[in-house]
């Protein structure tokens, strides 16, 4: 195990060093991306400054950028300017993670295609075709996910929330800690599912792979399987192994399940609990300071929630990697579950061809 995670982050890091130039655009590109997003949010503020001659900290957020406004006009300048820098980086990131997905998934299926078709015919034979076909079509996705919205994702998503807290804090230190401290038991939470969920991902995939391979067999075999009338036996089998994959399924989507509750737990629970502390006394909270601190915290949700799956895609993508590269690093030697495989095999084709 510990090789097979050594050669795991072997492949990624060689991968990785070869687009740190793309990487290091992106994030630059997710900055600027999310300092106009949190600028838009200070602005809504600004207007109630502005139009109705309040005061608040926007003021101090603004001259950190350099920005000094007085009058609507330049408001709504100013703000029409933001959008159009958001949407014209929000396409780029965008383009640039789809692209670098597409290139890495691209790399990873040439290598394995590489790989297989340079196997003896035993070789080849060794492991059921469900498996094979897994790796340029689930795994595939999984690993593209687990560059774009785990690697990625998680770096854009988490300065972008870095960024968020600096400006809460700012705005108010005693909301901020309280919300840093919210989002940190969540996050805690979080990751211990995810890692519990682990297993269940496996087994789902390993059922699904088995399943694939039963019915290409099938298939392959329909001649025969007509002509000795075996469509019964070829039916039971499937709904066995089309049974323990529901099974398999069922038990990983209990575990998506409890994290799609608590991220949307996550959401309603922290703005529940940031009004109840403006409403206390002790806050002393501006209310133009309040509402903005209010838009600042839903611009992050997202973002936060995002960050929250990161543990469970990298989990995915983990899994997909250790498949692939089990390819990649093979060797003519069987592993005990490859064997056990190739038992499974030979018993469906007995029962099959009987």
């Amino acid at each position: 195990m510990k090789n097979m995670t050594s050669e795991n982050k072997n492949l990624q890091r060689a991968y990785f060093s070869t687009i740190k130039p793309a990487l290091s655009l992106y994030i630059f590109i997710g900055l600027i991306q999310s300092c106009a997003a949190f600028l838009v949010t200070v602005l809504i503020g600004e207007f109630f400054t502005i139009h109705f001659h309040s005061h608040s900290s926007k003021g101090r957020l603004l001259q950190l950028f350099g920005i000094k406004l007085h009058t609507l006009y330049a408001f709504f300048l100013l703000f029409i300017a933001l959008l159009l820098i958001r949407t014209l980086f929000e396409f780029l990131e965008r383009w640039i993670s789809y692209r670098q997905g597409e290139l890495y998934a691209k790399h990873i299926r040439e290598k394995i295609f590489l790989k297989q078709i340079s196997w003896s015919q035993e070789k080849f034979q060794q492991r059921h075709f469900g498996k094979y076909l897994l790796r340029y079509t689930n795994d595939m996705k999984s690993m593209q996910n687990y560059l774009t919205k785990g690697i990625m994702g998680g770096i854009k998503d988490g300065c972008f929330v870095l960024m968020g807290f600096v400006l809460l804090w700012m705005i108010h230190h005693l909301l901020a800690i309280y919300l840093l401290i919210m989002t940190v038991i969540i996050m805690a939470v979080i990751f211990i599912i995810s890692k519990l969920q682990k297993k269940r991902i496996s087994n789902s995939r390993n059922e699904r792979s088995k399943l694939l391979a039963f019915v290409t067999r099938t298939f392959h075999r329909h001649k025969s399987i007509k002509e000795k009338s075996r469509e019964e036996v070829a039916e039971q089998r499937f709904n066995g192994m089309s049974n323990l994959l529901y099974t398999a399924n069922m038990s990983n989507n209990q575990f998506d399940s409890v994290l799609q509750a608590l991220l949307t737990l996550l959401q309603y629970s922290i703005i529940g609990i940031l009004l109840w502390l403006m409403s206390l006394s002790s806050s002393s909270i501006d209310r133009t300071d309040a509402l903005v601190f209010i838009l600042i915290t839903l611009l992050m949700i997202s973002p936060m929630k995002r960050l929250l799956k990161v543990p469970s895609v990298i989990n995915k993508g983990k899994i997909s990697l250790g498949k692939i590269n089990e390819i990649i690093n093979s060797s003519i030697n069987l592993t005990q579950a490859d064997q056990v495989v190739v038992a499974g095999n030979d018993k469906n084709n007995i029962i099959l061809d009987a």
